[in-house]
């Protein structure tokens, strides 16, 4: 096992701010006006208004190896808090990343 530091400060930064800014981790750029770029472990969805439907696009994984949530657990955050209605993107933030704002940015893999 060792360690790797994979996210730097300014990753960290950005994380801590979407934690700050969206609702459950969940964050829809129409209604939060959300200029930043998209976090590492955040998975992006489109809200469709006129079916009432997110729909999955990509998770931001190039840095950090996400474990995604399960969808059972993803939707119905989405649809508490991703506002449908508005339309647009929508960014979920994993939980695999929420101890990562506090620490160190430090990982163990295990070989």
């Amino acid at each position: 096992m060792y360690e790797v530091n994979m996210l730097s400060m300014a990753d960290k930064d950005l994380l801590s701010e979407f934690l700050y800014r969206s609702m459950c981790r969940v964050l829809n750029v129409n209604v939060s006006l959300w200029e930043g770029t998209v976090p590492q472990g955040v998975s992006v969805f489109v809200a469709h208004p006129e079916t009432g439907t997110f729909e999955y696009m990509f998770t931001k994984d190039t840095k950090y190896p996400v474990r995604r949530d399960d969808i059972d657990e993803v939707l119905p955050l989405l649809e508490a808090y991703g506002n449908v209605r508005a339309g647009g993107l929508v960014y979920y933030l994993n939980s695999c990343m929420v101890p990562v704002v506090s620490s160190t940015g430090l990982i163990r893999i295990e070989e």
